[in-house]
């Protein structure tokens, strides 16, 4: 590791590279003097650890939680089986007990990587190639913890093993004490389109003493637009509650270490680099040998500079609509000011490009013509149709895929061995017909018996259903005032589970028919309630 970074930890902690501060260990100046505070590890998610610590049934684990004071020197997550993450993941450390977090972002953005496009990222405090390694001190007095949670909907807490980071570790020095200058480590995750010409974009604010040591940035231009994807923006830093910035870097690329654009080649270095993504750019920077600190206040915002119009005038036009994520670091003493509400899990994601876009509308209207809303194979998440605006959630339950135990046309369904919960999405003030399709090709434990509940209304009880049959329910606005339609299945019978195979919603006024029958010797059981 580069010594500039050997020296990182004691700038940040409010030391010298030339004399340790009390509480700090030797080892921080130099690799070779012997003695200092012992390693100690913390593990998570793996198979090998305690159930508590995996994904195991749950949304959320504590991965570590550590009682100080304390330095983290090295945090670890490991990919998937599948190889990829995207903004699924959340990241939240907490510090000394306090009820906000001081670090929030998507797993991936935290490391450098937007929306988990980059692969194979290098620099000075962070980097991945299939894992997330970051190496940013981060000092804590009473207590560091450390929370992952996957907000994916589309499988219940039992599956989201294979849709999350299999492994976890992290290495840090228990030490008798830290200077009264240390700062804790923040950092906070952004997104927004807006016509940056107009306003501009904000990517952290900070009350409090503190020092601002880096960022990442991603910038995408979603709409067709007779403009090239600008770089000529200032990145601009107000310190101490100051009306002008005090520190302008004039040019994303040139903040970024580069000029005249970026070059064609993507480019990687210790602090500074940039990649080339869909529809855009992203970029780092980090201020490791120069960061910025501030006594009461911090502001950093990006805009064009006020000598440039001809910007401005361009991108306040309505199709030049620029879409922003970022994640700032920053140290400061706590408390910290509360960070804005994460987005839910479904905007975090990059907007449709104009191409994704048209080929949604077209869908849609052909969705449209065969009276379609959603059209769900349940167990099987990556078929059936939706409608602009419309997904669902599996909360509690799990999917189900084998023709070898389910043999002929449905071979899938979401299941659970107690109740089974699921919420529809759709734009609120939907009126729809609900079907749904049940089958026991296995007639296990002697026959499944579920009780069926949509919007906490009993539509039956159903058993004796092996050869499948389908159930009906209007929906009402009433019923989606926010958004969504609770469904419910209840467990009859002792031994047994319950399962759902098919989950449609269609156009009030459309023939049943319109949903394409997942089986033709299935019976119809209808709920006009």
């Amino acid at each position: 590791m580069p010594t500039a970074i050997l020296a990182l930890a004691l700038l940040i902690l409010g030391g010298s590279a030339n004399q340790a501060p009390a509480g700090v260990s030797p080892l921080d100046l130099d690799l070779a003097q012997l003695g200092g505070p012992p390693t100690q590890m913390a593990n998570a998610l793996w198979v090998e650890n305690p159930v508590e610590l995996q994904f195991s049934g749950k949304r959320e684990v504590t991965v570590a939680d550590l009682r100080g004071p304390g330095v983290l020197r090295m945090i670890h997550f490991a990919m998937p089986g599948t190889l990829r993450l995207d903004r699924e993941l959340l990241l939240r450390i907490y510090w000394d007990d306090e009820a906000f977090p001081s670090v929030e972002a998507p797993l991936v953005d935290f490391f450098g990587s937007p929306n988990g496009e980059i692969n194979v990222l290098d620099t000075a405090v962070m980097n991945v190639n299939r894992g997330f390694n970051c190496y940013l001190p981060m000092a804590f007095r009473r207590r560091a913890r450390i929370v992952v949670s996957n907000d994916y909907p589309r499988v219940g807490p039992e599956g989201l093993w294979g849709r999350s980071p299999c492994y976890f570790y992290a290495l840090w020095h228990p030490v008798d004490s830290l200077p009264d200058n240390t700062g804790y480590l923040h950092a906070f995750w952004r997104k927004e389109a807006l016509l940056v010409g107009g306003r501009p974009y904000l990517v952290f604010r900070a009350r409090g003493q503190g020092r601002f040591v880096g960022w990442n940035v991603s910038v995408r231009m979603p709409y067709p637009n007779r403009y090239l994807l600008p770089v000529d923006l200032n990145e601009n830093l107000y310190l101490d509650d100051g009306r002008e910035p005090d520190l302008v870097f004039q040019g994303m690329e040139d903040s970024m270490g580069f000029s005249y654009g970026f070059p064609p080649q993507p480019s990687q270095f210790p602090y500074t680099g940039w990649h080339p993504i869909e529809g855009g750019y992203c970029a780092y920077r980090w201020f490791l040998r120069d960061a910025v600190s501030f006594d009461r206040f911090c502001r950093m915002t990006v805009a064009f500079g006020p000598r440039e119009p001809w910007f401005t005038e361009q991108f306040s036009a309505p199709e030049s609509v620029l879409e922003f994520t970022s994640v700032a670091y920053w140290y400061q003493r706590e408390p910290h000011e509360p960070f804005t509400v994460m987005p839910e899990y479904a905007r975090r994601f990059p907007l449709p490009s104009y191409q994704e876009r048209q080929k949604r509308a077209q869908r849609d209207a052909e969705l449209a013509k065969r009276g379609i809303l959603m059209d769900v194979k349940c167990g099987l998440e990556d078929e059936g149709e939706l409608a602009e605006g419309f997904d669902w959630r599996l909360a509690q339950g799990y999917t189900f895929h084998d023709p070898s135990l389910w043999p002929g046309e449905v071979n899938y369904c979401w299941a659970s061995w107690e109740d089974l919960r699921a919420q529809l999405l759709c734009p609120a003030g939907t009126e729809a017909k609900l079907r749904l399709f049940i089958a026991d090709p296995d007639v296990f434990g002697g026959g499944r018996r579920e009780r069926v509940l949509v919007e906490a209304r009993e539509l039956g009880v159903f058993g004796d259903f092996a050869k499948g049959r389908w159930i009906e329910t209007q929906i009402r606005a009433t019923d989606t005032h926010d958004g969504r339609i609770e469904l419910l299945i209840e467990n009859a019978r002792e031994g047994s589970n319950v399962v759902v195979s098919r989950v449609q919603l269609l156009l009030p006024d459309a023939d049943s028919a319109a949903g394409e029958t997942a089986s033709r010797e299935g019976g119809t059981a209808v709920a006009w309630r």
